[in-house]
This record gives structure tokens, sequence and C-alpha cells, in this order.
């Protein structure tokens, strides 16, 4: 009796102690990850399974799984975007040499209205502005002209000046085509010099003709506009047309240059393109350049000193009883 309790107590002893150190398998390893290509992953995992039942059923498994997995994203990376700031270009701005203004970079541009309006976005109308001598360069000619930058937004280029000054331009044929032709100082206002521009450069200056004389430039009478163009094989014969009278205070609305010379070819002293057919109109006239007839009604010249007319911008008209002021301008934009 004793002896099969002591079986049965044995029997309990092993059962406790079993199940209090079984362990459960371990879990099998995934297969590695073939889904993504480019993803690998690592595992590494020793589980060790030990099974212990009766005596004679002794169960002993281990179970070893290494694997290497490096996680690699081969899809679309997130960059962080590399920001380069915004740079507002150095613009090329008017500057002023000596008495002239040019580009800052020692350029120039072909008209007063290319300065105020540069076609170029590189350049801008900005540091030494406003009305005064600019330099302008066409066809490799470089030449100082006076440019009106406030009326009618400006863009104005000075062609042509009578401020009454003592001696007017007496240019021979050559000049009064290729050459800036000045008398007195270009650089001390408008009422200190004449000009006479080279006219194989008017057509580039633009399209549009203002004419203009009063007893000063702050002080108008007469004031219009045209449509113009010279010919240059027809002895640069000016053509001028769409008027617009702009100021008139007194005497004729239009002036002699549109009524009288109109379709008339240039002449100097030295190239007799006029109707007069007794002579050379320049000659009668101090050696002044002009777009004579036969001879002249409204000359910015006058007679140039000569004669019994005025060294005066005539308006209209000639000699005493001609309409002539102190002061007379033509320009071109």
């Amino acid at each position: 009796m004793l002896n099969e309790k002591i079986v049965v107590l044995s029997v309990l002893l092993m059962l406790v102690f079993s199940s209090c150190t079984k362990k459960e398998p371990a879990a099998p390893s995934a297969p590695a990850n073939t889904a993504t290509p480019g993803n690998t992953f690592t595992m590494t995992d020793t589980p060790t399974a030990t099974h212990t039942g009766t005596p004679e059923d002794t169960h002993t498994a281990t179970s070893t799984e290494t694997g290497t997995a490096t996680a690699t994203n081969t899809g679309t990376p997130t960059e962080t975007p590399t920001i380069t700031p915004t740079m507002t270009p150095t613009l090329v701005v008017i500057v002023e040499s000596g008495q002239t203004r040019r580009w800052a970079d020692n350029t120039r541009a072909c008209s007063c209205e290319e300065y105020i309006r540069p076609s170029n976005p590189a350049y801008a109308y900005s540091g030494a502005t406003g009305d005064g001598v600019y330099s302008i360069e066409i066809g490799g000619d470089i030449f100082d002209t006076y440019c009106d930058m406030t009326y009618d937004n400006g863009g104005w280029t000075l062609v042509l000046l009578n401020s009454s000054h003592a001696t007017p331009p007496q240019p021979y044929w050559d000049q009064v085509v290729n050459l800036q032709n000045i008398t007195g100082d270009l650089f001390d206002g408008l009422t200190a010099f004449d000009m006479f521009l080279g006219v194989k450069f008017w057509n580039q200056l633009g399209t549009v003709l203002r004419v203009e004389a009063g007893a000063g430039p702050a002080s108008l009478s007469h004031r219009s506009t045209y449509t113009f163009s010279l010919n240059v094989p027809d002895h640069f014969a000016i053509s001028l047309s769409n008027e617009n009278i702009l100021i008139h205070t007194e005497g004729t609305a239009s002036p002699g240059l549109y009524t009288y010379h109109n379709g008339r070819r240039l002449t100097t002293r030295d190239m007799d393109n006029d109707a007069y057919g007794s002579g050379n109109c320049s000659h009668a006239a101090n050696n002044t350049a002009w777009w004579y007839g036969s001879c002249w009604s409204g000359s910015f010249w006058g007679s140039g000193g000569a004669g019994g007319s005025q060294n005066k911008p005539y308006w209209t008209g000639s000699g005493s009883g001609g309409e002539y002021f102190d002061w007379g301008a033509m320009w071109v934009r």
C-alpha cells in the first residue's frame, strides 16, 4: 500500500514540473520578402525548444534561423528641395561723363527715345536722367545732342536749333549730311547754341517731327507735329503730313516749313537743289542750309544775317514782313 502511494506521488510531481518547464516551439521565420524589389530584411533568431517528458521520452529541439535584411527604398526618394534665391539682375543705367550722358557700360543709345524707353531689358532709364546732352551712336557714328525727356513722355532728339546765335551753321553738303554742325556752346543750355544735325541720322531717330518757335523754350508761340521722312536719294527732300497744331498764340497756325517747303530738296552752299533759277538760295541766306524753294518762306535760319531778313527762325514769310522769333527748334521722336 505504501509503495502504491509513493508511485502515485512520483507521477504527480513529474507532471507538475513538466508543465512549468515546457516552452512553446519557436514561430517559423517569415520567408524573405521579395514582394518589393530592392527590399532586403535581416532577422536573427535562435530559439531553443526543449521538451522533457517521461524519462523514456526526452526530446530536444534546437531551431536556429539566421537571415540578413537591409531595407533599401528604391522608389521615389524624398528630396530636400534646393532653394535658389531669386536674384534681381543689375540693370545698366545712365551715367554722366563730363557733361554728356551715356550708358554705364560705356555704350550709347541710338536716340533719346531709346534712352528713355530702351528696347533691351538689360538697360533702364535710371541714374543721371532728365533733359540735357546725351551721347548718341548710330551705325558707328557718335555725336552729342540735346534730349527733351520731359514733354509728352520725353524721348525727343534735337535735330535743328536757332537760338539767334551770332553765327548760324554754314555747312557744306558733306557736313550737313554726315556731321553734327554746332556754333556756340552745346552744354550751356538751349539758348546758347545753334545746331543742324547731319540729315543722314534723321530717319533713324523716329518718324515724328516736332516744330516750335517763340521767345524761348519756355515761352512758345507755336508748336506743331508731323509725320515726316527725308527722301535720301532725292537729296533728302522733306515730306510732312498729318499736321497736329498744339500751340498757336499768334500769327499763322501752320509754319512755312509745312505750307511752302514741304517736298523741297535740301540745298547747301555747294549743292544747289532749289527751285530758284537765278542762283543758289543758300548764297543769299549767308550760306545756311535749308529746303529752299525759290527761295524761302519760313526758313528757321532766316537770312542767316544777310540781306534784309533777320538771323532768326521764321515761322512764315521772309524779310521784315515775316513772322519770326528769337528761338526755334525741331525735334524728332
